[in-house]
């Protein structure tokens, strides 16, 4: 029996919305099943009403301009089998709800490991044990929210490294295929800087980059990665520094780089043009400009859409996906950033995304020359929230302090 339809029926209601949507993940669906989740849940914060209609799940849709024709037909088909599919008791329902969170949670712990035995041969069968281990302790504590809890996060925690996954600047902390991440910070903090040290390391990873340039020519965004990679203020860079930097790259990771100005791009233009083009990382400078898929009376409704395609859009290229997004004036003002400090219009947006780390800076941090990194939001739990970091704006280098060195800013 497919379980999803039924779960996804009995989501449409706000009561088993409000009691069951906190303990789903998107992997536990298909990616149709994704597709209608992420609706009901938009649909639940939009309105007051108690149920969620098919209809209006398909008229939310078809008012985007991310699906074509064929893609809204299987909607409309998946759409009438949720619809169709109900059960007889509340007790039914909860069995149901059980059996499909166990096969889920099953089924993404698996999945997390045979991509290791698959590619690389490296794992032993303990590996695969493991994941199943993870399993029978969410079976096993299941009548416990505690216990779920616990158990859930053992399954998001990384045991190895995903080899598609891409490394942040900062040791420990990467984004996955299919996630979003965002650098945020204030007027003229860094966020620029921020995204091209992330380009950076995916290079210096041997990965395929594409940085999209929605402000800055990509002319001047070369200089400041040329200026990175040799460490020598981009201003200064020369033709022949270029050729260096292109050199440098090959040799210490081999990985290449796409800049593209784009000004006005939409979520559609991106979408078309990863389909003739395949990339290892995207870089959206930044995702706040691009326009659109259709207009809203409010402008955070217009920002979470966009947050929302290109997070499809990951998932659909299985590729991760940075931008940045702009803090508040007055957060300059504090020591560490939070998601509360998001201009208001984007805190649903910042919502949507795995990662989101905030740029922080005191005056005499900026007098030293350092900055503080704040994890303000992860789906995967990291060891130290709060990394100091060395800047050189004019060079555009970032550098990670070590615990050992601490004491020197301290």
């Amino acid at each position: 029996m497919d379980l999803e339809p039924t779960v996804l029926n009995y989501l449409r209601n706000r009561e088993f919305f409000n009691k069951i949507f906190p303990l789903l993940s998107e992997n536990m669906f298909s990616d149709k099943g994704r597709v209608i989740l992420s609706s009901i849940k938009e649909l639940m914060e939009r309105t007051q009403v108690e149920k969620i209609k098919c209809k209006e799940i398909y008229l939310y849709l078809s008012s985007s301009s991310f699906y074509n024709k064929e893609d809204l037909n299987d909607i409309k088909k998946f759409l009438k089998t949720i619809r169709r599919s109900k059960v007889s008791s509340d007790s039914v329902i909860g069995e149901i709800y059980k059996e499909f969170l166990e096969k889920s949670i099953f089924k993404e712990s698996l999945e997390r490991f045979i991509p290791y035995i698959n590619k690389r041969g490296l794992l032993p069968i303990e590996i695969l044990e493991e994941a199943v281990e993870y399993s029978k302790k969410v079976r096993n504590a299941f009548g416990s929210q505690k216990g779920f809890d616990f158990s859930k996060n053992l399954l998001r925690a990384q045991v190895m490294q995903d080899p598609r996954a891409v490394e942040s600047p900062l040791s420990g902390i990467s984004l996955f295929p299919g996630e979003v991440g965002i650098w945020a910070g204030g007027p003229k903090r860094g966020k620029t800087w921020a995204l091209i040290n992330t380009g950076y390391s995916a290079l210096l990873q041997g990965k395929k980059v594409l940085h999209l340039s929605l402000e800055i020519p990509a002319e001047w965004l070369a200089l400041r990665y040329d200026g990175r990679i040799l460490q020598k203020p981009y201003k200064l860079i020369s033709p022949e520094d270029s050729a260096k930097a292109v050199n440098k790259i090959k040799m210490l990771g081999g990985g290449s780089l796409i800049i593209e100005d784009r000004p006005e791009m939409t979520l559609v233009e991106i979408r078309n043009y990863l389909k003739e083009n395949q990339f290892d990382l995207v870089i959206i400078d930044y995702a706040d400009l691009l326009t659109p898929p259709k207009k809203f009376k409010e402008r955070r409704h217009e920002l979470l859409s966009i947050m929302q395609g290109l997070r499809k859009i990951a998932k659909e290229f299985s590729l991760p996906i940075w931008t940045a997004s702009q803090l508040t004036a007055k957060s300059s003002q504090k020591k560490i950033a939070s998601i509360e400090d998001l201009e208001e219009a984007k805190i649903g947006k910042a919502g949507t995304a795995s990662l989101v780390l905030t740029l922080n800076q005191t005056p005499e941090e900026k007098e030293e020359g350092i900055m503080r990194i704040f994890v303000a939001a992860s789906t995967r739990g990291v060891s130290s929230p709060v990394r100091t970091v060395e800047c050189d704006f004019n060079s555009m280098v970032m550098r990670e302090v070590k615990k050992n060195e601490k004491k020197k800013y301290n």
